[in-house]
């Protein structure tokens, strides 16, 4: 198999949680300003009109199609108000413009103090401002994990745009269909339009991790073929007797080599990650009530006694605190 097909089964373990999606309408002349969440992905798809999106430090004009992707939750403004045309922007939030940045922000209402009437599961509607509707999005809020992974890399822009025209067919095929459920309020359109807004958050999230150039971590040992391969392995068996002299065997180099590279890309040593992927397996059996005998087998321990101290020390809880449920998932 392919080194770039262990990397995207790699990605492909990102799991979100919808926080909310919300129905957006707004009028002219209007402006919404959205609070930071930190930890949060937070995104707007375009189904109509026009509208932009700004940060503190940059803006970009989004057309119908297009979406904005603030991956780290970053507080903004989503505005109708006649910007300067530079303000649209390109594909990065780094080299997006300031026009209009402070003009979209002035006298923008709060979120939270708008009327969004739920209409059902997590999707809620917003109508702001007087007149016809000028700007059609769907605004969602989302948390993104993945278990094998710390949260997503500081080095993406805190402000990112795919553009309609440089989407996939796939992506344009599941916007189609967003638009089509949203506008025609066929029975269950709620349900359908919020699963397919999941999906395509991830493909963003998903994308914006394939192209983004970072230092250390593991979004970026990913990108190395021989590292890819290992880590693939060890997250499809956790279970197994994983060592550094394995692992190394596994991507064909020596011990040392291996965990030199590991390190130099990864920013921590091969066993720190096993150890920390494990836990967050782990973490998600006992939640779902498997005995823990059970899970320190599944996860690589030879005693129930060991996995136990393993985990503590590992999340500072023990595991019968998450099997009754005394603690959140992680």
């Amino acid at each position: 198999m392919e080194a770039n097909d262990d990397a995207r089964s790699l990605t492909g373990l990102l799991r979100s949680t919808g926080i909310f999606h919300c129905d957006t309408r707004l009028g002219e002349d209007t402006a919404l300003r959205l609070p930071a969440m930190p930890r949060t992905v937070m995104l707007h798809l375009v189904l109509h009109g026009r509208c932009t999106v700004a940060t503190a430090e940059h803006a970009v004009t989004l057309e119908v199609g297009d979406l904005a992707l603030l991956p780290h939750g970053r507080g903004h403004t989503l505005s109708t108000r006649v910007v300067d045309a530079e303000a649209r922007g390109t594909d990065r939030g780094a080299n997006a413009s300031r026009s209009g940045v402070g003009s979209a922000d002035t006298g923008a209402i709060p979120l939270e103090d708008t009327v969004r009437p739920l209409l059902g599961g997590i999707v809620e509607r917003l109508a702001l401002g007087d007149g016809p509707v000028v700007a059609h999005a769907v605004c969602s809020a989302l948390t993104v994990q993945h278990p094998a992974a710390p949260p997503l890399p500081a080095t993406l822009d805190d402000l990112l745009v795919v553009r309609a025209d440089t989407r996939s067919a796939g992506l344009r095929t599941l916007v189609s269909l967003i638009d089509d459920e949203v506008s025609s309020g066929r029975p269950g359109w709620v349900e359908v339009a919020s699963r397919l807004i999941d999906v395509v958050a991830m493909q963003a999230v998903r994308s914006a991790l394939e192209s983004n150039e970072s230092g250390p971590g593991i979004w970026t040992a990913v990108t190395d073929p021989a590292l890819a391969r290992v880590m693939r392995a060890v997250t499809e068996h956790p279970g197994e007797d994983w060592s550094v002299g394995r692992m190394a065997a596994a991507a064909g180099v020596s011990r040392s080599a291996f965990s030199q590279r590991f390190r130099e890309r990864a920013g921590e040593a091969p066993m720190t990650w096993v150890t920390r992927y494990r836990m967050s397996v782990a973490r998600g059996l006992l939640a779902d009530g498997v005995p823990v005998r059970i899970v320190a087998r599944d996860t690589g321990y030879d005693s129930e006694v060991a996995f136990r101290r393993a985990f503590a020390r590992e999340t500072g809880i023990p595991p019968g605190a998450v099997r009754r449920g005394t603690v959140e998932r992680a």
